[in-house]
């Protein structure tokens, strides 16, 4: 974020209770639209509390509380170097690359111009793409965030409604003049990709510029989808960051939540999840999620 300042912790946020034992609130400004309201927490119970009253957001868990939010696309044109402007010439090479191959290891492909659906199957596979994953499960997105953490973690919070209430004024922009929504609020998958293909126009590349994001689903939901109950974050313009693609679609009194999860509530809460089965072999359904969950199976030491 670019020079966040931090307001009185006393601040109210709406649905969540400010009278939580080991938390503590701060809110950080940003240039860009809404807020980034953050909650450190001791104690697993009152992680649980917390987000007992978040009904109708989503969630996700970053292992390392300090990261931004990003696109697994933003991370790796930054590791690599290259300037955020040729970021779009990089993920059309990479589509249209696994668009040729993909064929070669999976026999039921999208069709070839259902962008989202793409997007969707190259994240599945560990690609780099502009979708953020977002789950709408908190005990999910907390097993990621805590499952391999060695310091403090995170879980990112969005207001659905804040999101969805938004996406019908800027999505009917992006659709042919005339051509109206299928729901005055959220979006059917078939707006969504005819929404996303006019985004991304490939060849030649035009796109939409902007700081913009909305929470959508693809129409085809695959195995570790479902099981995480997951759906993404598209970031409209990847030539600007994902966090602040993600606040600009707020309004400026409007906030999302980061909750900060110290290390002593990384033991409280792994045991919770043995006993709910949240696992890697639960959550990455074959043997290489089976495989992974066995290093949860090394008992934590007294």
């Amino acid at each position: 974020m670019n020079n966040p300042t931090t307001k009185s912790d006393s601040q109210n946020s709406e649905g969540t209770d400010q009278n939580a034992t080991n938390e503590i609130s701060k809110t950080l400004e940003s240039d860009w639209g809404g807020k980034i309201e953050e909650h450190s927490f001791n104690n697993w119970a009152d992680v649980k509390k917390f987000a007992s009253n978040l009904t109708g957001w989503s969630f996700r868990g970053q292992r390392t509380a300090n990261w931004d939010l990003m696109s697994s696309l933003e991370r790796a044109i930054q590791l690599q170097g290259w300037p955020r402007n040729l970021i779009t010439l990089f993920e059309n090479m990479i589509i249209r690359s696994f668009q040729r191959r993909a064929y070669q290891y999976a026999s039921d492909t999208p069709p070839q111009n259902e962008l989202l659906e793409w997007l969707a199957l190259l994240q599945h596979y560990g690609g780099s793409t502009r979708l953020v994953d977002f789950t709408y499960s908190f005990y999910v997105a907390a097993f990621f965030a805590l499952e391999e953490a060695d310091s403090d973690s995170a879980i990112w919070c969005l207001n659905n409604q804040r999101f969805l209430r938004e996406n019908p004024r800027i999505m009917q922009s992006l659709l042919l003049p005339g051509e109206p929504l299928r729901r005055p609020l959220g979006l059917d998958p078939p707006d969504v990709t005819k929404i996303v293909n006019e985004i991304i126009k490939p060849f030649p590349y035009r796109g939409f510029k902007g700081e913009f994001s909305f929470l959508c689903e693809p129409q085809q939901m695959n195995e570790r989808s479902g099981v995480q109950q997951g759906l993404f974050l598209f970031i409209c313009d990847p030539t600007k960051s994902s966090q602040a693609s993600m606040l600009s679609s707020l309004k400026k009194d409007e906030y999302v939540l980061k909750l900060i999860l110290r290390p002593s509530v990384r033991r409280q809460a792994l045991l919770e999840f043995k006993k709910m089965n949240i696992s890697r072999a639960s959550l990455f359904p074959g043997l290489e999620g089976f495989a992974r969950s066995l290093s949860l199976a090394i008992p934590q030491s007294p």
